[in-house]
């Protein structure tokens, strides 16, 4: 009986020493006071406000487009060279399904605006420096959002590559 006195000694002081250590290393709660940072009401914000409250309160997610885009780039008449573009959005998280229903018509869309894009000379020369990639990405959101709302919050080119015959 007297060898098992020390182990439940020893027992009873480690796991007393375990809840204190827990105790005293515990974080310490938030206070209940705390200043909740107040949001505008909705009629006084603008639309870049808006997706940014969006974007912080819901998350976001990325989807890529099913498949690339060929866009053929036309000289006198004949093609001269071909780009080739794949795109991804940024959406708010729990709009995949929405977003993913509309796809056909953002292709469509995304389709006319970039062959207007690749008239205009926009895939000739330096076509990806910053200031031509950043026209090109804002218009395609302007169109994407035209097509499924706030629901997108960006436009992302993943991969562009022009080919010449």
């Amino acid at each position: 009986m007297k060898l098992l006195i020390i182990p439940l000694i020893c027992l009873i002081i480690g796991t007393g020493a375990g809840v204190g250590a827990g105790i005293f290393l515990a974080p310490e709660p938030a206070p209940e006071d705390a200043i909740v940072e107040e949001t505008p009401a909705v009629e006084e914000l603008t639309e870049e406000q808006a997706i940014e409250i969006a974007r912080q309160e819901n998350g976001l997610e990325y989807i890529d487009l099913s498949s690339q885009f060929i866009i053929p780039l036309l000289v006198d008449g004949r093609v001269d060279a071909i780009v080739v573009l794949a795109i991804g959005l940024e959406i708010i998280e729990g709009t995949m399904q929405e977003v993913m229903l509309s796809e056909p018509k953002l292709r469509a869309a995304f389709l006319q605006s970039l062959f207007n894009h690749s008239n205009n000379g926009g895939f000739s020369g330096n076509f990806t420096a910053y200031a031509s990639m950043d026209s090109l990405r804002r218009e395609l959101l302007a169109i994407a959002r035209s097509v499924s709302g706030d629901k997108i919050t960006d436009v992302l080119i993943l991969d562009v590559v022009r080919q010449n015959p």
